[in-house]
């Protein structure tokens, strides 16, 4: 009767327990989390040019302790190079690789781990992108062509923070508005790094976030973690990247038709067409601004480069680079005379001069990818040269491995007969 009775009170206990327990994990399925993370040690870096990809993933590479040149991971991403241009919507770029492409290239290059997830659903994306937070790891995200860090969270404000590159000197609005038309912008730098919505620890509601993030690609992230970093040039494997950026330069890396050497020659005919101011703005600012800098310092990049790795050849690449920086400089100041006076003198003349110039400037940038073709095949044999000059590691062939084996076991059995006749010998001795 004890017995039962012990029985019934045990059964009552665990009915109570697993009540609690099912209660307690019911009303947490539905409390509103208040959790905020938020990396307060990412560096900022603000982008002076158009390069957001690039600064935002230099301020990933320096959160963990690795400082690359702003320079370097230019010319590894490829975006010192190249063009897009479409002749059907009049509009391009001064150097044509994804943003999102080029810093997956740039991150491996360098010998980090870079994990590429694209939603379709954004709690999906916030949710994975705020899981990465959590473990202490920025993100780099795209939204709509314009590339931002991920540094935290807070869901009680139900917003994401980003460092977002575009709190320096340069907005495509700004771009577009101010600088594009020869304006004074010293004026501008105080005020733009003080807009809302630019700058380190921008606060952006959840809300904004879906609307701004998704793009063609849908949610876009990239996770980059260090997992066996290169910090010395000579090891850094420069073959692979000369043939992309001569790829770059000459055909494009996703659309030949509206990139590289066609784009240009697309370029150049549509502007001894017919053309307006508006069109005109664009060419000057965001294809021969943006071309004609990043060509001369890819210039002054490749004279360093010569020397650190001992090849006098790349002193040529950077020559050929500088003269087309030079070409696509001189069509840029025609252009801009013609957007000052469009309306008070005749301007084709001008703008047929700055046509000129471009199509020097493309001249000299084929020349540039075609000795850096030569390079990087010299680069490539010498690698070869050395693999087969050094010793290859010895390998133990499956047949030999059962000689090996039969030798010892062998071994063994005659050791054990020894052992064993002296071991007599011993005893018949005692």
């Amino acid at each position: 009767m004890r017995d039962m009775t012990h029985l019934g009170k045990t059964r009552i206990f665990t009915l109570i327990v697993l009540t609690a327990l099912l209660t307690s994990l019911l009303s947490h399925t539905y409390v509103v989390s208040s959790e905020k993370v938020i990396l307060s040690n990412v560096p900022y870096y603000p982008m002076h040019h158009a390069t957001c990809a690039i600064t935002a993933l230099q301020m990933i590479l320096s959160y963990y302790g690795y400082n690359y040149s702003h320079t370097l991971l230019m010319v590894i991403s490829g975006w010192d190079f190249g063009i897009y241009y479409s002749s059907k919507y009049r509009f391009g770029f001064g150097c044509s690789p994804y943003p999102v492409l080029a810093v997956i290239f740039t991150a491996k290059q360098l010998g980090f781990n870079a994990t590429y997830k694209t939603f379709s659903d954004f709690n999906e994306a916030l949710s994975w992108v705020k899981e990465n937070l959590r473990r202490g790891d920025p993100v780099f995200l795209e939204i709509k062509g314009h590339s931002v860090v991920a540094v935290g969270f807070d869901d009680e404000e139900g917003a994401l923070y980003i460092h977002d590159p575009s709190g320096g000197i340069s907005s495509w609005e700004f771009l577009a508005e101010g600088f594009a038309l020869g304006l004074n912008v010293s004026r501008y730098v105080e005020e733009i790094t003080r807009r809302e919505g630019f700058g380190a620890f921008v606060k952006v509601p959840y809300d904004k976030m879906r609307e701004l993030w998704r793009w063609y690609r849908g949610y876009e992230a990239v996770l980059i973690k260090p997992v066996n970093p290169v910090t010395d040039l000579t090891k850094i494997k420069w073959a692979d990247i000369f043939d992309r950026i001569v790829t770059n330069t000459l055909h494009g890396l996703e659309f030949p038709e509206e990139e590289g050497v066609n784009a240009w020659l697309k370029l150049v005919n549509d502007l001894r067409g017919n053309y307006s101011r508006d069109y005109l703005i664009v060419v000057r600012d965001f294809i021969l601004g943006i071309a004609w800098r990043n060509r001369d310092d890819a210039a002054s990049f490749f004279t360093g480069l010569s020397t650190a790795l001992n090849i006098p050849e790349l002193r040529g690449v950077s020559w050929y680079f500088r003269m087309t920086a030079s070409e696509y400089g001189l069509a840029y100041s025609l252009l801009g005379y013609v957007i000052l006076h469009y309306n008070d003198t005749d301007i084709s003349n001008y703008v047929i001069r700055a046509a000129n110039h471009i199509e020097k400037g493309i001249q000299y940038e084929k020349k540039a990818a075609e000795l850096l073709s030569k390079v990087s095949k010299v680069l490539r044999l010498k690698q070869k040269e050395t693999e087969t000059t050094t010793p290859a590691p010895q390998t133990i062939s499956a047949l030999n491995a059962m000689y090996i084996l039969a030798g010892f076991v062998l071994g063994l059995a005659v050791g054990a007969a020894i052992f064993k006749v002296k071991a007599r010998r011993f005893a018949w001795k005692r």
